[in-house]
């Protein structure tokens, strides 16, 4: 788990109220001093200012609320001192403050821009409280079968379902035509077509930009956060009863080389363009645009959200084949070879095991319980001809390792491997690019 994705899941338990970490986060903080001196420190903080009861809102409550939050607004583009304000910190403060007031604030359609969004947000969000499920039906530009994350102009649209049962025990799921990832309450599956499959917790990292999105309330939290702190050029339209917000965002990460830029929503300059019912506030769609050298490409649209309808249970199992191989923990990959000790040796452990076939070779990266049969036959007698020096870029917290193979079927390919090392074990894993 990467401390990118650990902030995330503690995040998850200032939303949810939940003071128990995750199995996952609680071994990424046994492990990263930092992270659990952040976590302490939002504990903390967000204590102080937790409010101790309920109050009732007074008639002038909507302008004076407006106003503070103008004032707000204003404030934190100034540096204060004696304070720090790490991301986590930030984020829960600001989850406290719309907890306080998203109740009672109606919707100001007469307000200027930043105003009018957080108005607008803020009554979206109450508006979407009590929900007892939500479907949303999408497409998304990403290589067909691919993970949950790849977008790119380039690519054609891929369809994507998204299901999510709120209650006590939350379960969702998540699909494209080559993966889908279930959490049935208690645990998750991701189920990497057609035989590759991988446990994980109640907030996996499977589906890390994609998953907020069966939580409107949230992603619409996040906007409202992101409007607060001045992260968003935002601009609000209503032609009928549709009330149109587009929020514009910069690409997050340094580049090298712009490896990785436009390769994630989070990675790319990008404006996410929300449709609300007028009568309602309820979120009725979501485009993600793309600017890409000077074009702007819809590279995500959610065509269908429909609210509250009943889910089958079995929604959210997954049937898995016989033989299916089980992606593991780097903590229980077999050591009967020796370990690569740098990210170079990680890629040359993995590409030259696929040269000669030696597939235990191959698992001392490959954290699996063996090496799918369609890896075997797309790389299995692969000839390498280079292997460059690692690097990082963008947001990703592993590393890069140029290289350039000819396949057995005399195909060239030239790319970046990607490998990582920052699990609890510390050992180098590869993680894609193949």
């Amino acid at each position: 788990m990467t401390c990118r994705s650990a902030r995330r899941l503690m995040a998850d338990l200032f939303d949810s109220g939940d003071p128990c970490p995750p199995p996952e986060l609680r071994a990424h903080l046994d492990g990263c001093r930092n992270c659990a001196a952040e976590l302490e420190e939002t504990r903390n903080a967000v204590a102080g200012i937790q409010p101790r009861g309920r109050v009732s809102a007074s008639a002038d409550f909507k302008e004076r609320t407006m106003t503070k939050l103008a004032a707000e607004l204003n404030a934190a583009q100034t540096p204060r001192p004696r304070i720090r304000f790490t991301p986590l910190l930030r984020l829960a403060l600001t989850a406290a403050a719309i907890l306080a007031v998203v109740a009672a604030l109606p919707y100001l359609g007469a307000l200027g821009t930043n105003r009018g969004e957080v108005a607008l947000l803020a009554q979206s969000i109450d508006a979407l409280n009590g929900l007892r499920s939500v479907h949303i039906v999408a497409r998304m530009r990403t290589p067909r079968g691919d993970n949950f994350e790849s977008i790119g102009a380039g690519y054609d649209f891929q369809p994507v379902e998204m299901w999510r049962e709120f209650g006590s025990t939350p379960r969702w799921r998540v699909e494209n035509p080559g993966r889908v990832v279930v959490m049935d309450g208690a645990q998750s599956i991701l189920f990497m077509k057609p035989d590759f499959a991988v446990h994980g917790g109640r907030n996996p990292g499977f589906v890390e930009w994609l998953r907020p999105l069966l939580d409107p309330e949230r992603v619409l939290a996040a906007e409202l956060r992101a409007a607060q702190k001045g992260e968003s050029r935002a601009a609000i339209r209503q032609e009928g009863q549709r009330v149109t917000l587009t929020a514009t965002r910069k690409a997050e990460g340094e580049f090298v080389n712009d490896w990785g830029r436009n390769s994630s929503v989070s990675q790319s300059d990008h404006t996410r363009v929300y449709h609300f019912d007028a009568a309602t506030s309820r979120l009725t769609g979501l485009q993600v645009i793309l600017h890409d050298g000077g074009k702007d490409v819809v590279v995500f649209e959610a065509t269908d959200i429909r609210y509250n309808e009943a889910v089958a249970p079995e929604l959210f199992t997954v049937a898995l084949p016989d033989g299916v191989i089980w992606g593991v923990p780097p903590e229980q990959m077999p050591t009967n070879r020796p370990l690569p000790a740098t990210a170079r040796d990680a890629a040359e452990a993995f590409l030259g095991g696929m040269s000669q076939r030696d597939w235990e070779r191959v698992l001392t990266v490959y954290a699996a319980t063996a090496v799918p049969e369609g890896l075997k036959r797309d790389g299995g007698g692969l000839h390498v001809i280079s292997i460059g020096e690692p690097f990082q870029s963008g947001l990703y917290a592993g590393w890069y390792v140029p290289y350039e193979v000819m396949l057995a079927d005399g195909t060239g390919k030239k790319w970046n491997l990607a490998v990582r090392n920052d699990n609890a074990a510390h050992r180098w894993v590869q993680d894609g690019g193949f």
